[in-house]
């Protein structure tokens, strides 16, 4: 099942998808690395918390006549900070503000993952291990880029946020994955310019 949300002044929820970088990516892509409909309970838990924060998210716009769980409880339980929370609303708010093509992101107890829902999570795993050009490459493909650029700093302190709280975002085979060594040493904050994180 798929959600519909009106945005302002045009985007919903659906299942037509098409992705486009921006014109200035080298890299281009339009599959994400975690296939859609893979099902939800192959999620590890940072990519199954975000999911469900997204949907939840959506779904009051989606149903405002129902009855919805709060958003945040999960990303509070898991210990990710208040100004992280509120990066991802602000984020949330700003594609739903200038985003420019239907996403697809489902219903809350859908069992498969939507197309859009696995583009976040490589957008936080980019933005986690400082990809920003390949994370802003798929932003691009949401909104327009004075959006992209004012949404990049939302999402880039989010995944900070998570990865304070110890949610590093995986991806499947390609993905950036921190060291164990780098992963004990992970930083309470985000980081500053020049700060360097192994990688493999």
């Amino acid at each position: 099942m798929l959600l519909q949300l009106i945005r302002i002044p045009n985007i919903k929820m659906s299942s037509n998808y098409s992705h486009h970088w921006n014109e200035d990516m080298t890299q281009r892509t339009h599959e994400p690395m975690h296939a859609p409909e893979t099902s939800i309970e192959h999620l590890a838990t940072a990519e199954a918390l975000i999911v469900s924060t997204l949907r939840l998210w959506v779904a009051p716009h989606a149903r405002p006549h129902e009855t919805h769980p709060n958003w945040k409880t999960g990303l509070h339980v898991a210990g990710v900070a208040p100004w992280g929370i509120h990066a991802f609303d602000t984020l949330l708010w700003i594609a739903v503000a200038a985003g420019q093509r239907e996403l697809d992101v489902r219903c809350e107890h859908c069992p498969s993952l939507g197309r859009d829902e696995a583009w976040m999570l490589q957008m936080v795993n980019h933005v986690q291990f400082e990809l920003q050009p390949e994370a802003f490459g798929i932003l691009g493909g949401w909104m327009p880029d004075a959006a992209t650029r004012a949404a990049m700093h939302h999402l880039t302190l989010f995944g900070h946020a998570l990865n304070n709280a110890g949610m590093i975002v995986e991806l499947p085979a390609g993905g950036a994955r921190l060291l164990p060594a780098a992963r004990a040493a992970r930083p309470t904050r985000p980081r500053g310019r020049g700060e360097r994180v192994t990688l493999h």
